[in-house]
């Protein structure tokens, strides 16, 4: 039996470099929007790192994952969690323009409301 959702969230945990995590699940995001899937991405602890902007990756020799952000906007939904942002110290200006803000409270309504389909990296 095949599943076919029409809509799905992808939930980024893990820190944009050292790890493959966020890239997969960013690129993930695209293949699912070519597949004509709703897709909302959300950014929860250490994966609110990726959505800081103005990323320089040049020492670290690896592409940005700004980059496959803003190719996701605004075909995408992509939100960010407020609570791991202030447990980090990072302000909302240093976030990239498009990514939504939200409380606890908002994410269990996505993943109540947009949940068919929810893959974490």
């Amino acid at each position: 039996m095949v599943v076919r959702f029409e809509k799905i969230i992808l939930i980024i945990t893990k820190p944009p470099y050292g790890l493959e995590d966020c890239f997969s699940g960013l690129y993930v995001a695209v293949a699912c929007l070519n597949s004509s899937l709703r897709c909302n991405v959300i950014f929860i602890g250490d994966g609110v790192y990726a959505a800081l902007a103005q990323q320089n990756t040049e020492k670290l020799s690896v592409p940005s994952v700004e980059d496959l952000i803003y190719a996701l906007l605004p075909d995408a939904k992509l939100y960010i969690h407020k609570k791991s942002l202030l447990e980090r110290g990072i302000p909302e200006s240093k976030i990239i323009k498009g990514i939504r803000l939200v409380e606890d409270e908002e994410v269990a309504e996505l993943l109540l409301r947009e949940g068919e389909g929810v893959i974490t990296f």
